[in-house]
């Protein structure tokens, strides 16, 4: 499992990935995950702010102790924020969609270097801190890049 996104070298990782490899499971293409990925940084560190709904956050208890386990997202969790149908891509070619993943990356470990304290919410595990969204990217990458048979280590 990947233990720390801050660290991951995308250009790296993917240098012997044919980026034409259909999905082991689910419906997103090689880039509706990378910009799906992008998109969920971009939920923990500000630039995209999603709506709390009007619940208590105790509610998300539970699911956050998901988080601390060992357990990994299990084949064919469908985000409720994704939902059934794929969202249009964002980039023409995969290649800037994988450059902006890497950029937001960066952004996410300076926002979280500057603003350790900050908390965002989360449609699935609700209000998270830092710690929290580390453990969150690292099972979110790692479920993804495990879609496509991507090594991690």
């Amino acid at each position: 499992m990947i233990e720390n996104i801050n660290e991951l070298n995308l250009t790296q990782l993917f240098i012997d990935f044919d980026i034409e490899t259909k999905p082991i499971w689910g419906k997103m293409s090689f880039q509706h995950a990378v910009e799906h990925l992008s998109n969920t940084i971009k939920t923990s560190n500000g630039k995209i702010v999603l709506k709390k709904p009007d619940v208590p956050d105790h509610m998300f208890d539970q699911l956050r102790k998901f988080l601390v386990g060992k357990n990994e997202f299990p084949m064919g969790f469908i985000s409720p924020l994704v939902g059934e149908d794929l969202p249009n891509l964002c980039f023409e070619k995969i290649e800037k969609a994988i450059e902006e993943l890497q950029n937001e990356i960066k952004t996410y470990a300076e926002f979280w270097n500057q603003n350790p304290s900050a908390t965002f919410f989360n449609p699935t595990f609700g209000t998270l801190n830092y710690e929290q969204w580390q453990k969150f990217h690292a099972k979110h990458f790692t479920h993804h890049f495990k879609q496509f048979g991507i090594k991690t280590n």
